[in-house]
């Protein structure tokens, strides 16, 4: 059985693909600086990835992953960890640099590659 932190992100990484994948439709439907509203037609599911409980990146436990948003300009994503440093761990709330690759059209395991962690 997976722990609650796991099916959180794995939710979290289903939705954000889901709704990448479905934004360039999605953007092309009026201008950014347009009061227009803006509407998907549709999203699909295209797989999810699991991170083990205890699994690691640049000396931080991978946990409490809240967000994640697209830098399209750098084409990286970024992921809050913001488990407050709480956990036995000690680790500082912190934010990950995220390559995902979903150019196949599916989100399976070795498609999430963590880059970089920034503490706050």
């Amino acid at each position: 059985m997976r722990s609650p932190r796991t099916r959180r992100f794995i939710i979290l990484v289903a939705i954000a693909t889901v709704i990448m994948m479905a934004l360039p439709a999605a953007a092309t439907s009026a201008p950014v600086n347009d009061d227009t509203a803006r509407t998907v037609a549709s999203v699909e599911f295209v797989g999810e990835v699991v991170f083990p409980t205890g699994e690691t990146f640049g000396g931080t436990e991978i946990g409490g992953l809240s967000s994640i948003t697209y830098d399209s300009e750098r084409h990286v994503y970024y992921s809050l960890s913001d488990d407050q440093g709480n956990r036995t761990s000690g680790d500082p709330v912190r934010y990950y640099t995220l390559d995902i690759d979903v150019s196949d059209g599916t989100l399976d395991d070795g498609d999430v590659t963590f880059v970089d962690v920034k503490t706050m």
